[in-house]
């Protein structure tokens, strides 16, 4: 994976060590860049939507690994934007985010964001709702705090300008609900493909995969475009009734 660039591989770009483009043509056994990566999963929080300064931010190259002693000989165990908004925010397997939280109520998320790697970290479960609260709002819609919805629920024939527009929208309750797609192997763990021939896409659309006998990509097979799921998720739970 590039965003752990054991020292035996060069960057294209000279001036970097990691998070970047291996420089194939400087490999004596370009077989290296294909190796399994066996340590533990790099990770970065992104609050996304919130007013956050840079250090704070969560950059995809501002991941980092736990401190962990398993990490392979020669891999990076930070990425390139660790304390490098003057504010030292990362210490050895760990980091301290602030948040200012200055928005007007709202619903946002955080995930993960290490670069490379954000699709299967948020796949795998590193994401949640991050719901702001305002204690001024004319609802009191710091209810949630108190084990209390905000407000009734819309009724049926409300319309868009009834539920949606400031004002209108803090006599209403929201329910905070995340509807996503998966799919499971049959001892429950998650499934998601290791490779773009999993998907029968058109001819057209197909991205070379390195290393194909008849064109040349730096795209590793690994790296589906998307993908699709058969089980519907919400909140967490698979197919629920009500």
């Amino acid at each position: 994976l590039h965003w752990a660039n054991p020292g035996q591989l060069p960057c294209s770009d000279t001036k970097r060590t990691t998070d970047c483009h291996v420089d194939v043509s400087a490999l004596s056994d370009s077989t290296r860049i294909q190796e399994p990566y066996a340590g533990p999963v790099p990770m970065v929080v992104h609050v996304h939507g919130t007013h956050a300064t840079p250090e704070n931010d969560g950059y995809p190259e501002a991941w980092y690994l736990p401190d962990a002693s398993d990490i392979p000989e020669g891999y990076a165990r930070e990425g390139t934007f660790v304390n490098k908004f003057g504010r030292k925010t990362n210490t050895p397997g760990a980091a301290s985010f602030v948040y200012k939280n200055t928005q007007p109520s709202t619903t946002l998320w955080f995930h993960d964001h290490t670069l490379g790697m954000t699709r299967q970290n948020v796949y795998a479960g590193p994401a949640g709702f991050w719901l702001i609260r305002d204690k001024r709002a004319k609802s009191g819609e710091t209810g949630l705090l108190q084990g209390q919805l905000p407000g009734p629920a819309p009724k049926r024939g409300d319309g868009l300008a009834e539920t949606n527009l400031p004002g209108a929208r803090e006599r209403y309750r929201e329910i905070p609900m995340v509807i996503q797609d998966r799919s499971f192997n049959r001892d429950g763990s998650l499934f998601y493909p290791d490779n773009r021939s999993f998907f029968s896409w058109p001819k057209e659309v197909h991205v070379p995969y390195v290393g194909s006998e008849t064109a040349d990509s730096d795209i590793p097979p690994i790296w589906n475009p998307e993908a699709f799921f058969n089980v519907m998720v919400v909140n967490g739970v698979s197919w629920p009734a009500h």
